[in-house]
């Protein structure tokens, strides 16, 4: 939703900085041998879902301007 809409990128940070937050209940969780297991597996899945959702369509369209 902030991408769609042109007025919204400032909240972008705001975004950001809330995805740190869980980090530290993750490195609590008691059900793996260690609890790094969990904040990487975070990490990759927000990663991933970051690339999809903000860089690869950012990078779409700034290709498309450059063509143009």
């Amino acid at each position: 939703m902030i991408m769609a809409d042109t007025k919204r990128p400032n909240q972008l940070n705001y975004f950001l900085i809330a995805l740190n937050d869980p980090i530290d209940m993750l490195w609590n969780v008691k059900h793996f041998v260690e609890p790094n297991v969990a904040v990487d597996n975070y990490k990759r899945e927000i990663y991933k879902a970051f690339t999809e959702k903000v860089l690869k369509p950012i990078s779409r369209k700034v290709e498309d301007e450059i063509r143009l």
